[in-house]
């Protein structure tokens, strides 16, 4: 295995297929030495794919189980994709990716990555069509987002390209702006949080066939020009997608210009060399 960890897999306290022992089964089979848990935090409106505060507790003991279960033989680590709409941290976890699924418009959420319809709907009603206002609107929540105190990772940059395919083109992927306001984003984020890690996911290649990986590659390429810290994870949701695509989204990585992935370890993300 070229990368053998994972920091972005869900459970069955959010919205996971499978459970987090059938999960651990895959990792270790595969060869992974570290393997992080990170179900998506409890939110303030009625959904289904979130944990549920009375959850929590569930979820760190069976963290503890599993690290009983692998002691010597795979590091278990206590995470959270910590979405930007729970009005409170995680101090007490190993450590917290930054995400934003949704936008608030008012007295009501639209989910980014929940439909093309639902995203069409946001599109059309709050932005009338105006693409450039939306992206604007959303990164701006990304860097909120990922800048608070105790974020460690960053989730899936660009989330809003998820359903931008054939069939479904809500944005143009090569248009200047575009371009130019992913770049800026990244900039502000880099240059207040040097230490953070942007996620390569390839969650989306996996479940609706997106060709390529968060972040798009022209997004490497510019993280890799800052030297900004990478890692690889499959934002697993079932057995079958965990480490799907690793092989391509490490020689992409090599190819924009990365020269190290970070990786879970003893005391935090750690530098691993790409040959």
């Amino acid at each position: 295995m070229l990368f053998p960890s994972d920091c972005h897999v869900h459970t069955q306290f959010c919205d996971a297929s499978t459970t987090m022992e059938r999960l651990a089964y895959r990792a270790h089979g595969l060869g992974y030495v570290t393997l992080g848990f990170s179900p998506h935090s409890p939110l303030p409106f009625k959904n289904d794919y979130a944990m549920k505060p009375m959850q929590e507790m569930q979820y760190q003991q069976k963290i503890a189980e599993l690290r009983r279960l692998y002691r010597g033989r795979m590091k278990i680590y206590m995470g959270i994709e910590w979405d930007y709409d729970t009005p409170y941290g995680f101090p007490r976890y190993d450590y917290r990716i930054g995400s934003v699924h949704q936008m608030r418009i008012g007295n009501r959420y639209y989910a980014i990555d929940s439909s093309p319809e639902e995203l069409d709907e946001c599109l059309t009603v709050v932005f009338n069509g105006r693409a450039e206002e939306y992206l604007r609107y959303y990164f701006s929540l990304v860097e909120a987002s990922c800048t608070r105190v105790g974020v460690d990772v960053v989730g899936h940059f660009d989330l809003p390209m998820k359903f931008n395919g054939s069939l479904c083109r809500f944005f143009d992927e090569n248009a200047a702006l575009y371009h130019e306001m992913a770049t800026n984003c990244i900039h502000r984020i880099v240059r207040r949080r040097p230490e953070l890690i942007f996620e390569i996911n390839t969650g989306a290649m996996f479940r609706v066939g997106r060709q390529v990986p968060y972040p798009a590659p022209f997004i490497l390429r510019e993280l890799a020009k800052l030297r900004a810290r990478i890692t690889i994870t499959s934002d697993a949701h079932s057995v079958e997608s965990l480490a799907f695509w690793q092989e391509g989204a490490v020689d992409l990585c090599r190819r924009c210009g990365h020269r190290s992935i970070y990786r879970l370890a003893e005391n935090g993300f750690q530098a691993f060399p790409l040959q």
